[in-house]
Parts: C-alpha cells; structure tokens; sequence
C-alpha cells in the first residue's frame, strides 16, 4: 500500500466511503499473487468478521463496482 491511495481519482469515483474502506481492508488478505476470494459472501466474513451492518449483497455490489473500475478482475476458477 502507499500513501497514495487517497490521490486515486478511481477511488474518488467509488459510490461510498463504505466500499472505498471495504476495497483498501481488502488488501492485506491477498496472496503473493494480489488474489483474494471473490465470493461476497466468504469476503464479507474475512473482512468483517464482528459486523453485522455489511451484507453480502452490498459487498457483491462493492466487487462489481471495483471491477468496473479495472482496479480488480472478478472471475471463476474451476478447482477440478
């Protein structure tokens, strides 16, 4: 992470400071690799393990947007 995140104008354009948060407390939960589970569901709970205020539909609503905004791809992988 640098510091400068807050001059990101994509960032700026983020429908909330709620999924701004949401995306910056994604961060460290990456792998080496910056991946991270797209599910929104196991996402809420890895981010938000104690609130209750979090859905999982905002957060789906929150990937969507972060992947609009090609700060991150959402895709399926299939482990078999």
């Amino acid at each position: 992470m640098n510091r400068k995140i807050g001059l990101n104008k994509v960032l700026h354009n983020f429908s909330s400071d709620t999924s701004r948060l949401v995306f910056t407390w994604t961060i460290p939960h990456c792998d080496r690799d910056g991946r991270v589970h797209g599910d929104p569901s196991r996402l809420e709970k890895i981010i938000f393990p104690r609130r209750d205020d979090i859905t999982t539909k905002q957060m789906e609503q929150f990937i969507i947007e972060w992947a609009k905004a090609k700060l991150m791809y959402w895709y399926e992988y299939n482990f078999s």
